[in-house]
Order: structure tokens, then sequence, then C-alpha cells
């Protein structure tokens, strides 16, 4: 306690500033980042806040500022997510960097991003009756108590055992029913067995779908999975006109290509409190 106050007393103003910083709309300083040690300020703020330019100011945290200001993170191996629900109807799957990876070498992954049907949202909470959810929404980060309702317009959800845990799920809230249906356009939809394969058990989506939703990152991280990725013709076919309709037409070419490493974004993103996918 007594080093938390030390933390509180003697770096207080690297954190008034950032969140003057914050509240103006610019993106905090990098001399005015906040310390390792300091935890919460910034998640409870109860000033407002344009959005957009909260959440890209904690996108461009580093790494370590990032886990010191919300909490440390010890993400699950997809094995282990597949155990955890291997008692549940919750359809689930694993997106992201590890799905845009399957079959291609290996990274590392500062978390692992498993995605369910918002359908099953009350299968989840009752199969995670003994964790802790929390809504992760535009920076901020609120609990999901037992009996609350989801936040309007909250997509994703981090999980811990309690507050003396790191973070070790880091769900993403599917829409999609009938289809699997891009969230950012929806005259993107493909059958659920064309959007999903599994692999050694465990339910990936697709690298080229999970690609998708990197392209308006464009993370060093991003371009290197891509790069990575193993695409069969129609898969790389699909991806590369995709991303021409988006209008990602550098993404399209590096896909037809299989290049990806030159001129990429030099940020690294954690879920919606910072944007998905990883």
């Amino acid at each position: 306690m007594a080093a938390l106050v030390d933390i509180i007393a003697g770096r207080g103003a690297h954190v008034l500033n950032q969140a003057a910083d914050l509240r103006q709309g610019r993106s905090p300083h990098p001399r005015r980042r906040p310390p390792k040690q300091w935890v919460q300020g910034l998640i409870r703020q109860t000033w407002h806040v344009d959005g957009s330019a909260f959440a890209k100011a904690i996108n461009n945290l580093d790494e370590e500022t990032f886990q010191a200001l919300y909490g440390r993170w010890d993400p699950l191996e997809p094995a282990q997510v597949a155990e955890l629900f291997c008692a549940s109807s919750v359809r689930w799957w694993i997106v992201g960097g590890r799905a845009a990876r399957v079959g291609a070498p290996a990274r590392n992954h500062e978390d692992t991003d498993v995605a369910v049907r918002i359908n099953d949202l009350d299968e989840l909470r009752n199969a995670l009756s003994d964790w802790h959810l929390w809504e992760a929404n535009s920076g901020t980060l609120r609990p999901l108590l037992p009996g609350d309702h989801l936040t309007e317009g909250c997509e994703q959800l981090w999980a811990r055992r309690d507050a003396q845990h790191p973070w070790q799920l880091d769900l993403q809230l599917d829409r999609s029913t009938d289809e699997w249906v891009f969230k950012r356009d929806a005259r993107i939809r493909v059958p659920w067995e064309r959007a999903l394969h599994t692999v050694n058990g465990i339910p990936y989506q697709r690298p080229e779908i999970a690609l998708l939703h990197k392209a308006h990152l464009d993370r060093s991280k991003d371009r290197a999975d891509l790069a990575a990725a193993r695409l069969d013709p129609d898969a790389r076919a699909w991806l590369a006109n995709t991303l021409e309709q988006l209008g990602y037409h550098t993404w399209a070419h590096l896909a037809r290509t299989g290049a990806g490493h030159e001129r990429a974004t030099p940020q690294r993103d954690k879920g919606s409190a910072r944007d998905t996918h990883g």
C-alpha cells in the first residue's frame, strides 16, 4: 500500500497530463505516458472523452505501459480454451493472429483471441461463472456483474479469475447468426462451414478471414501474419478480391503476391480497449 501511495503521490502529474491530452483529443505526449505501476485512473475516467481519440491513444501505448495500465496478461493457449469450454454448448472459435497463422511459423502472441456468438452470451456467462468478466469497450473496462445487461455496442469481454490473477481470455462477441458476416461490412458473408475449420480438435477462423480483420489495423505484425499465412489459391484469391472490394488496395496486392512486411504501421493492438483482432 505504501508503494502505491508513493506511486500516486510521486507520479500523479504524469497521469494528469495524459488525462488532459485525452480530454482534448490529443494522443499522449511520449514523455507523459502513465508510469509502469499505475493501473486505474483512465479506466475509471468520468470526463467526456471522444471515443475514437481515446481508443487511438490507448492503441498507441507500448505493451509494457499498456499492461501496467490495464493489468497483466497470461493468455490461455488454444488447447486450454478448448478444455475450458469442452462441457459447454457455447459456439466458440480462435480468431486473430493465431488463426491467421494456422499451419505457418509461429510468432509470439500477447493474448488468445476467442470469438463467441453473442446469442450464446448467457451460456458463456454460465460456463465462466467462476470467472470475472469485464466489458472492454472504447478503451474502458467495466465489470459485467451477475444480473447486469451487456452495455449497448459492447463487442468484447476480458476474463480473469479475479483481481489477483492476470487476464486470460479476450472474448470477441460475434453477432453473426445463420452465416458468418463481416462486422465492418455486412456485404461480406460466408457460410459457417467456409468461415471456420478445425485443427487438432480446435475450431479456428480460416486464415483468409482472420487476415481480413487485420487490414484496417495494418501493423507490423499484421503484415507479418499476411506474409506468413498458408493460403490455398482459392483462399488467396477470395482474400485479395474482398480486400479490393473494401478499398484495401495495398493489402490486396500483398495478398496476391504473398508479400507483407514493407511500410507497416509500427503499433500494437489489444482488442477494443485496443482494437480487434491481435
